[in-house]
């Protein structure tokens, strides 16, 4: 953001009130003196693929496992609420390229269905559009909610679905809430621009 200071003119330097100017540029100190805000960011491009992923640096990479038919990506996200590391938040990246879009159609197609299927089912947001969709819901299981959000890009020949769950734990802060969300968004830009189609 510019800001456009007005010219000083003789009259206004004359001004017996200079204390507004004083303000001014006191506040516009300030301003610029406020600390940046900017997550630090990783880059990861998974072997095979020309996609680019990025995600918050605190962001724990974890062993997805190894599957042939696909590409697997898994993060654990701490939350200051508990050391548990059980209680961490989790998002995993599946990556269907070629021949398993396939199995990404038919886990798409499913995907709504089997999630009605989880203890304490409540659907919380659901949208889609030609080359997402997003299907973000709760389950509750030993008296416990964990709110899970699962994402489902795609274009021609690369399907990507991305779940991340995190514990409602009542401890939690709002702001880690916040950037945990920001988190999943980066990380979903990142892929949309991925798979855009190229100019």
């Amino acid at each position: 953001m510019f800001f456009r200071l007005p010219s000083l003119s003789r009259s206004a330097l004359r001004c017996r009130d200079a204390r507004g100017w004083s303000r001014l540029f006191v506040m516009l100190a300030l301003i610029g003196a406020l600390p940046g805000y900017a997550t630090e960011l990783r880059n990861f491009r998974p072997r095979g693929t020309s996609l680019d992923i990025t995600v918050p640096v605190e962001w724990i990479p974890v062993d997805a496992g190894s599957d042939p038919d696909r590409i697997q990506l898994a993060f654990q996200v701490r939350n200051p609420a508990s050391a548990d590391n059980a209680q961490a938040a989790n998002v995993g990246v599946v990556i269907f390229v070629g021949e398993a879009m396939v199995t990404f159609r038919k886990t798409r197609g499913e995907a709504t269905l089997d999630n009605t299927r989880f203890p304490g089912y409540v659907e919380l947001e659901h949208s889609a559009n030609d080359s997402e969709e997003a299907i973000r819901y709760q389950i509750r299981k030993d008296e416990k909610t964990t709110v899970i959000r699962e994402n489902f890009l795609w274009n021609a020949d690369t399907g990507i679905i991305v779940v991340a769950s995190a514990p409602d734990l009542t401890a939690t802060s709002a702001e880690w809430k916040q950037e945990y969300a920001r988190g999943i968004d980066i990380l979903l830009g990142s892929l949309r621009r991925s798979i855009a189609p190229k100019p």
